[in-house]
């Protein structure tokens, strides 16, 4: 279990955690939160549930063609423009991050690995395996050194890849890895 996790359900809720069978999260997706330089909140918080800003909405979509709802965050900064909010000229930052398409991309490229984080930290931490290095196959190497710098960052272990990397897939991977472990000098290597 995660560190310190049990005594804080049993210091929280006077509960002692036995088992998890299961475990979810969540977190803000749509509102609004607007910064300036500083880091300080200009407006109140505005959720998901608020429906002020159907003007814009409506406009975005018909602009983009593409349905923007209420709730997501490019709706209320449009909506705050649209009414001249006295905040607007201050905003350094909204929705508590800083968007800019590398840490778009960035983000869905780390958590495309979430789940190999999770198991990488159970065999290092708990099942106490180590690893050299891992070697890196398929389409997430295909744009050279980024999937290989954002494992190697996940996985806390050098990633190393082929020339042909962004050619195969997962499959082609467990080949590789057969290959490399029972090869032997001279021989041809088969699987049937």
């Amino acid at each position: 279990m995660l560190p310190g996790f049990k005594k804080d359900v049993k210091e929280q809720y006077g509960v002692t955690l036995t088992k998890i069978r299961a475990i979810g999260f969540s977190a803000m997706m749509h509102g609004y939160l607007a910064f300036d330089k500083a880091g300080e909140l200009l407006v109140p918080f505005r959720t998901w549930r608020n429906t002020i800003t159907e003007e814009a909405a409506a406009a975005l979509t018909k602009e983009f063609s593409y349905n923007i709802p209420q709730r997501w965050s490019i709706a209320h900064l449009y909506q705050a423009m649209l009414n001249k909010e006295e905040h607007v000229k201050d905003i350094a930052f909204f929705t508590d991050s800083k968007l800019t398409l590398a840490n778009f991309m960035r983000t869905h490229l780390y958590s495309s690995l979430a789940t190999l984080k999770y198991g990488m930290d159970i065999m290092f931490k708990e099942e106490n395996v180590s690893l050299d290095k891992l070697m890196g196959h398929g389409g997430f190497f295909k744009t050279k050194g980024v999937g290989q710098r954002i494992m190697a960052a996940a996985a806390d272990v050098p990633v190393a890849v082929m020339e042909t990397a962004g050619e195969g897939g997962a499959w082609g991977i467990a080949l590789l890895a057969a290959y490399r472990k029972d090869r032997k000098e001279g021989k041809a290597f088969l699987i049937i």
